[in-house]
């Protein structure tokens, strides 16, 4: 992140002015503040949520400032939001298809331009499968009792082999 600035949508101020900073492969970063002092802003402009006003962010040594969600996506940046309710999932959806939320556009998923239901859930079967080996759970009920919707997210987001998260406090490089 170099020299960024983030307008305020409730101050004339900007919510974030001239930061700078690199973070390392094994690095987490916290930003620590009262609320109402940018660090929502900043979160959303790092994962593309909010305009930047000036300033340059990179991922992996490519510019990512004015990038989509999906490209920050495919280049393994993750996103934890405060609200995992009201911004993470869709409670409405079952739980394999909040498992692709982020990935629902791959081949994988699509059989002739429409989501293979089939491909999400044996997706999401592997998922829970590999949680269960890693000790996560012992079952799929387990999953889905104690696991509950935001942790399988949380758990997706580890599988898939991500090199960025960011978390309402965390900048985290893995």
């Amino acid at each position: 992140v170099e020299d960024l600035i983030v307008a305020s949508k409730k101050h004339k101020n900007n919510a974030i002015k001239n930061i700078s900073f690199d973070v390392k492969s094994g690095e987490i970063v916290c930003l620590a503040g009262i609320e109402g002092n940018g660090q929502t802003e900043f979160v959303q402009a790092l994962t593309g949520l909010e305009k930047v006003a000036s300033g340059k962010i990179e991922l992996n040594n490519q510019d990512i400032t004015h990038a989509s969600i999906r490209k920050r996506s495919k280049l393994g940046m993750s996103h934890i939001p405060e609200d995992r309710h009201k911004y993470g999932l869709i409670l409405d959806f079952r739980l394999e298809q909040n498992l692709v939320l982020q990935r629902y556009w791959e081949p994988k998923f699509q059989k002739h331009g429409f989501i293979d239901n089939q491909s999400v859930r044996e997706y999401a079967e592997e998922l829970i499968e590999d949680s269960c080996k890693k000790g996560i759970v012992s079952s799929q009920r387990e999953y889905l009792v104690k696991g509950t919707f935001q942790d399988a997210v949380i758990n997706m987001i580890f599988i898939c082999g991500i090199t960025m998260l960011i978390g309402s406090c965390i900048l985290m490089l893995l």
